[in-house]
């Protein structure tokens, strides 16, 4: 019987994600610092920004479109930027609801992610709970929502995406030391990490760049983990939507066989040998 651990796209054993919130201009010059080491990031965005005049430093619908065409994510983070933690199950229904309505009228898109905010739910009050949380934004068709990070996570894929902790904050003063970890270590070799993928996640907010003056420290990371041929450059959604995919393939019962009733194509490990599982396929793994 062989053990199967999920690939992504390429028949890569990693993939890096980045989440940055708030909606501020500066996410368009992180846009180009992407663009120039071929990675992709969800911008979480409060939909305020979109009915009321919040400054100057704050990106408008166009620029949101354009962060949308050049392949990046935008997700919901709320209306007015209030922690549903600290809200009544009413006041967190109506905040992730109106946001994502307002969201996908204004840019034309289904926006399935979300971010908490401010605390998120980190702290609880008015009765709430995390369970609460969990339902209503299940109910209300997102995905998933990302948290804050909890302390190193290893790079494993979440396995409850509705509090999905990245791995670091960009000035999470171990990120350099992470960064070498996921450049460095092998998910196919004899480790002991028994082939499981790697899933790099960085989060922030870009306007902490330009506070704090250090645009090169965003630029030295991207260099230093983009471009490169072992590595999924992927938005969060993406991420989430192929995990999916990987979770519906249907295994044979001594797992030799594997059927793809996805829409695209899933990569598996099995045994040390990547397998591409074309959609509506079934392809043998010995």
């Amino acid at each position: 019987m062989n053990y199967i651990f999920l690939r992504f796209p390429g028949g890569r054993a990693k993939a890096l994600t980045l989440s940055y919130d708030d909606g501020y201009t500066y996410d368009l010059r992180l846009a180009e610092i992407l663009g120039h080491n071929g990675m992709k990031c969800t911008f979480n965005i409060f939909s305020n920004l979109l009915t009321k005049d919040c400054g100057p430093e704050r990106l408008d619908v166009a620029q949101m479109k354009s962060l949308i065409d050049m392949g990046h994510e935008i997700a919901v983070h709320g209306a007015s930027h209030i922690a549903n933690g600290l809200q009544t199950t009413v006041g967190g229904i109506s905040e992730a609801y109106e946001s994502r309505k307002i969201i996908e009228k204004a840019l034309g898109i289904i926006s399935r992610g979300y971010a908490y905010p401010n605390s998120g739910i980190n702290d609880f009050t008015s009765g709430m709970n995390y369970e609460k949380v969990r339902g209503y934004l299940s109910d209300l068709g997102f995905s998933y929502a990302r948290s804050d990070e909890r302390g190193f996570d290893y790079f494993r894929i979440p396995d409850d995406w509705y509090n999905w902790c990245p791995t670091a904050h960009h000035n999470n003063r171990h990120l350099n030391e992470y960064a070498d970890i996921f450049l460095h270590d092998d998910p196919n070799g004899d480790d002991g990490k028994g082939g499981l993928p790697m899933l790099f996640h960085i989060f922030g907010h870009t306007v902490e760049f330009e506070r704090d003056n250090n645009w090169d420290h965003i630029e030295a990371i991207c260099e230093k983990l983009g471009g490169r041929e072992d590595t999924w450059y992927a938005t969060n959604i993406e991420v989430y939507d192929y995990v999916q995919d990987f979770l519906r393939l249907q295994l044979s019962l001594d797992q030799n066989l594997a059927y793809n009733p996805s829409a695209q194509p899933v990569w598996i490990q099995a045994d040390k040998t990547v397998h591409k599982v074309d959609p509506g396929k079934t392809v043998s793994l010995i």
